[in-house]
């Protein structure tokens, strides 16, 4: 429930960005100050009144995670600028798989042949997305979902692993994004609609979700955390469609649809295991 939570509140991320109608530096930079500063304040809160003995940054774990995580939102970022909505977080749902991988290799936790066979299904699912992001031009942005999608897998598997409480690791990360961004940022080029939509986003929905994500790998595998972010995959491209009315082209539903349909039957299996 901690995780879901977390993924549904992330679906309302890439419209809320669309509706500001900024560049993507300047997102990168609001939402990356605003998310520390959330999280910096909760965790002061947390730390002086209730006693929390947690961290901000615990240990050369929770600064790894923040790194990977700022990779995550400087591409991720990038992509939803410069691909469609449907695109971006189709290719996003690879997180789960390059997850198991990477669980396979560093937790020592097995990847059954039916993983692989998710794997490769998969792939074909994102080739024809990438295809269609030639016709487009939007191969670029195709791309930086891809290493968003490895930098996310990479990020919550450096959580899983650690053991420790990394509630507030993407509040680091925000800053180390925030401080990348800066250089290329013009934040006092936003108006009043897009400075309420960027803050709708940036102090409430992000800190939540992302503290809720990074809650949930103390109780779940990163595979795991990465499969329920795939509400994503469904519902952002529908915020997109019902309210911006951008409309996913043939070929990347199709390749979507071939990506969410082998992790969805990946997570079955797992499930029918345990």
């Amino acid at each position: 429930m901690i995780t879901g939570i977390g993924a549904f509140l992330m679906t309302f991320d890439i419209p809320l960005v669309r509706l500001a109608h900024s560049d993507e530096w300047t997102v990168v930079y609001v939402r990356g100050l605003c998310v520390f500063f959330v999280m910096l304040g909760y965790w002061f809160w947390t730390h002086y009144r209730r006693g929390n003995q947690v961290p901000f940054i615990n240990g050369i774990e929770g600064f790894a995670a923040a790194a990977t995580f700022a990779v995550t939102n400087i591409s991720f970022m990038t992509a939803i600028h410069h691909t469609s909505a449907a695109n971006a977080v189709f290719i996003l749902a690879f997180a789960p798989l390059f997850a198991a991988i990477l669980s396979r290799i560093f937790l020592a936790e097995p990847v059954r042949s039916h993983t692989w066979v998710a794997i490769a299904v998969a792939i074909v699912g994102v080739l024809i997305i990438a295809t269609s992001g030639l016709g487009t031009g939007h191969l670029f942005g195709d791309l930086m979902a891809l290493i968003a999608a490895t930098s996310l897998a990479c990020s919550l598997t450096i959580m899983r692993w650690s053991g420790k409480d990394m509630t507030f690791s993407p509040g680091f990360g925000s800053l180390l994004t925030a401080i990348v961004a800066v250089w290329f940022a013009d934040p006092f080029s936003l108006n009043l609609t897009q400075v309420s939509l960027l803050g709708f986003n940036s102090l409430l929905i992000m800190p939540i979700s992302l503290g809720l994500l990074a809650l949930g790998t103390r109780y779940i595998s990163a595979p795991e955390v990465a499969m329920l972010m795939l509400l994503d995959s469904f519902l952002a491209p529908v915020w997109v469609w019902l309210v911006i009315g951008e409309i996913p082209t043939t070929q990347g539903l199709i390749g979507g649809a071939i990506v969410v349909s082998a992790i969805l039957a990946h997570s079955y299996v797992q499930a029918k295991r345990a």
